[in-house]
């Protein structure tokens, strides 16, 4: 069994990037009482995934996937929220419980995910991340994947 609970996209670099992006997600969740580590990690996940999303999307408009733009909003809404993590934790490095638990509820609601809160505010960050990530890579992307198979007649 992989360490990496992705499905594959058959793309080598978009596979790569999920790769990256899981290890990511992993120290955040490996120091969730270093903030500094922590706001760091938020820092190259939100300058990867700016990244990663551009080739994504590049390979999905070259096929002509007609889902793409749903995509692209799907793409916008997580960069959103990274950066809003991200903010806040530079803002205030211990934000109240309530607080992050408040902003945590709202994003998970957005994305239809359950809500964990017996976490500290770092593990429920990567928790939420970690969820969207995986519930995106497993089955939204599985939806482009498809298309471009079924369009190259494979």
């Amino acid at each position: 069994m992989s360490k990496y609970p992705i499905r594959l996209t058959g793309n080598e670099q978009i596979d790569d990037d999920h790769r990256e992006l899981w290890e990511l997600f992993q120290s955040i969740k490996a120091a969730p009482k270093d903030q500094e580590r922590v706001l760091e990690s938020m820092r190259l996940l939100s300058d990867g995934w700016v990244e990663h999303f551009k080739r994504e999307e590049a390979v999905m408009a070259q096929a002509g996937y007609p889902g793409l733009e749903a995509h692209k909003t799907l793409h916008r809404q997580y960069h959103e929220r990274i950066l809003e993590f991200q903010k806040n934790l530079e803002q205030r490095k211990e934000m109240a419980q309530s607080e992050w638990e408040r902003m945590l509820a709202e994003a998970k609601l957005e994305a239809g995910l359950e809500v964990v809160t017996e976490c500290s505010t770092c593990i429920k960050v990567a928790a939420f991340l970690t969820q969207w990530f995986l519930q995106h890579t497993n089955f939204e992307d599985q939806k482009y994947v498809a298309y471009l198979k079924s369009a190259s007649g494979a």
